[in-house]
């Protein structure tokens, strides 16, 4: 269910009420993120304004926010569309987030403490749970959940940072296509938090690095299938 405008703004920070643009461009970015509408879909202003209960015209602003951030392309005379991700510009975001990835749960290998560890499992549990019962909306929060946990555990702050602007692209990525990976990328996240708990840092950066590995692969797989027509893009809805 979208949520109102009401509850959205309620949500704004306490030291700055978000203009209501802003808060139509998050709500709107926060369900493209999730896989609400695939790559490629129309949007249409008229319908989107009704869902949020706003005019048109804070839509409309909106919209060219987020084409301006990567998130929509606006034809003239044709209206918005979620854009595309490229294979290119994937791959690009895979190699970074690949040797981040592995430096964190190298570093949270060897800074782990009972807690992040029980974060983790809690995480992984909760994500294996969603699979097992087909539950594939609950899993790109879950996912990137996982890897927020994996950051936090590392203990440092410049991660953490580096991080943060890519948390919405991975978690689009993930979305169009968690169907084909969620049963194997749960149980290389079990056995990532496996290593990080034992203080392996070799293996768990070998494991973290091979699970981004995977997913590249999978991606690319799912980005050629779908280019040929062979495959519909599969989305988790929420």
């Amino acid at each position: 269910m979208l949520y109102t405008v009401d509850r959205m703004q309620s949500q704004g920070s306490s030291l700055r009420h978000p203009t209501l643009v802003e808060v139509v461009a998050g709500e709107l970015r926060r369900l493209i993120v999730e896989g609400r509408w695939a790559p490629g879909a129309r949007l249409v202003e008229v319908h989107l304004a009704a869902e949020l209960g706003v005019s048109r015209n804070p839509v409309r602003e909106a919209l060219h926010v987020l084409e301006a951030e990567g998130w929509v392309a606006v034809e003239p005379r044709k209206g918005a569309r979620v854009k595309v991700m490229s294979l290119d510009e994937a791959e690009h975001l895979f190699h970074v987030r690949g040797a981040l990835e592995s430096l964190a749960a190298g570093l949270a290998a060897r800074r782990r403490s009972a807690a992040d560890v029980s974060a983790l499992r809690g995480i992984v549990s909760a994500g294996v749970s969603a699979v097992d019962s087909g539950r594939l909306g609950d899993l790109p929060p879950l996912n990137t959940a996982f890897h927020v946990g994996l950051c936090d555990a590392a203990g440092n702050p410049e991660l953490t940072t580096i991080m943060g602007p890519l948390r919405d692209r991975i978690q689009w990525v993930y979305a169009a296509r968690v169907r084909d990976r969620a049963p194997a990328s749960w149980a290389e996240h079990g056995d990532i938090v496996d290593a990080i708990e034992a203080g392996d840092e070799d293996a768990a950066r070998r494991l973290a690095g091979d699970h981004i590995a995977r997913a590249t692969v999978a991606f690319r797989d799912w980005s050629l299938r779908t280019a040929a027509g062979d495959q519909k893009p599969v989305i988790a809805t929420t």
